[in-house]
């Protein structure tokens, strides 16, 4: 055990170091890049029913929930409909901000990417009795004409000939007059598109088959220069999910089948109300150490005393 007067040493190192971690924690945790103080240019792109292009313009879940978090932070934004996928839109400078994209590691490297708040899996859609793909699939199989799809979809079936199409309704087209064999969709995509068959999906009966292990999470995504207002969204949007107003605007998209995205509203929370036990950790380690500095010194007080009162 160490002795008293090397743990007197050694405690106001240890509380030092403790406060620099909760300091170091806080920083970190809470501190927020400035927000530009002009109006930021978002993307936008037709992917129902997060983002849907209307006569009076951009709508869906996406659209609607970043309007009302930037409209309470205060936040002044212009909707872009770029005609190409969020990637390149960031890599040509045509916006500062997406409402939506899929946290990949890579990309961090390039754009910045709030903390998830939606979340999207994919899904196989064939012919009713079609032959579900597996990982050895060779056959043409369908996608929507996005950069992050083909790169999960060749993941997922790296044998397969992938086809892209410009429109989901094509590639729902294409799986029911069977110039391929399966469409790889994200799942609301899918069944977006499945509300509304084309004429040629009429007669057809289809189904649906999850792919495991495809689940994408979506955050806000930023320049590193207008990061500081993607995380004031994201921070608005905790609160909008927290007061029920995210819940009233699901709602309006509940024959989507989208019950399955409270999941991550529920993922959302814990991750703050961890940050928020590392930070009280942090906090009680702090005091525990200034607690024990204190105890050793008073007790090396009294001990050096006890021959005095001796005398």
């Amino acid at each position: 055990m160490l002795s008293i007067s090397r743990l007197r040493r050694a405690a106001p190192v240890l509380a030092a170091v403790g406060l620099a971690a909760a300091i170091g924690l806080w920083y970190f945790s809470f501190r927020t890049p400035p927000v530009p103080r002009r109006t930021l240019r978002i993307g936008f792109e037709n992917v129902p029913p997060v983002q849907m292009a209307t006569e009076g313009g951009p709508t869906g879940i996406a659209v609607e929930t970043i309007n009302e978090a930037a409209r309470r932070s205060g936040i002044s934004l212009q909707w872009v409909q770029t005609g190409t996928s969020s990637e390149q839109s960031f890599r040509r400078g045509l916006v500062d901000l997406w409402p939506l994209m899929g946290d990949l590691p890579d990309r961090r490297k390039w754009i910045h990417i709030t903390a998830p708040w939606l979340h999207t899996n994919h899904t196989l859609v064939l012919r009713q009795h079609g032959t579900t793909p597996d990982r050895g699939f060779t056959g043409r199989l369908g996608i929507f004409k996005l950069p992050v799809h083909s790169r999960l979809a060749r993941d997922q079936f790296p044998e397969a000939q992938l086809v892209q199409f410009a429109d989901t309704h094509d590639v729902i087209r294409a799986v029911c007059t069977g110039s391929v064999g399966a469409a790889f969709m994200e799942l609301r995509a899918a069944l977006a598109t499945l509300t509304e068959k084309p004429p040629e999906c009429i007669s057809t009966a289809l189904r649906v088959a999850p792919v495991p292990d495809s689940t994408l999470q979506l955050g806000v995504a930023s320049t590193f220069q207008a990061a500081g207002a993607a995380d004031k969204l994201r921070n608005e949007i905790g609160k909008l999910f927290r007061d029920g107003t995210l819940a009233a605007t699901m709602a309006k998209y509940s024959y989507y089948g989208l019950e399955s995205e409270w999941a991550t509203y529920d993922l959302m929370e814990t991750a703050e109300r961890s940050r928020w036990i590392a930070w009280t950790v942090g906090i009680v380690g702090v005091a525990m150490v200034v607690t024990l500095w204190q105890a050793a010194s008073l007790r090396q007080r009294k001990l050096s005393e006890a021959p005095l009162r001796v005398s």
